[in-house]
């Protein structure tokens, strides 16, 4: 019962992090996904990293998100790419490394850890507090490039 209830608290602040990353990743899917997969294979993560963090630039404050500057990518013969992305979010005390999967359906997470520099004891109210900062971090419609 204890694992389904982590469960839940996981897949739904997968969720929540999806939801901020959305137009991002739309923004990171415009790149061809064999540009990722040489450049990730190629270990030219320098170039990787000035691409996505001038992405990251158009949706989120300064210093908010990061690109990590690893990733991986997925490929096979019978199934199109997946390329896989690793972050960091750090904001008004939320701390949260993740990897962004960037596939021909919609994007998705896989939350690798989060951590809150004042942590409460019911779950709820930190997914909460990470649902304020995602939000937060967030740069407003208006002032996005148009």
């Amino acid at each position: 019962m204890i694992a389904t209830a982590a469960n839940q608290i996981t897949a739904t602040r997968e969720q929540l992090i999806a939801g901020a990353v959305r137009e991002l990743a739309a923004e990171l899917r415009l790149i061809d996904p064999s540009d990722y997969i040489a450049l990730l294979t190629l270990g030219h993560v320098t170039s990787l990293d000035d691409i996505i963090s001038s992405s990251i630039e158009l949706y989120f404050k300064p210093h908010a998100l990061q690109f990590c500057c690893t990733g991986d990518c997925s490929t096979s013969w019978g199934a199109p790419p997946i390329i896989l992305l690793d972050f960091e979010f750090s904001h008004d005390g939320v701390f949260v490394f993740f990897r962004l999967h960037l596939h021909a359906r919609k994007p998705t997470v896989a939350l690798h850890s989060v951590s809150f520099e004042k942590a409460g004891p019911d779950p709820g109210a930190n997914t909460q507090a990470l649902e304020h900062a995602l939000a937060n971090a967030r740069l407003s419609t208006a002032g996005r490039a148009p």
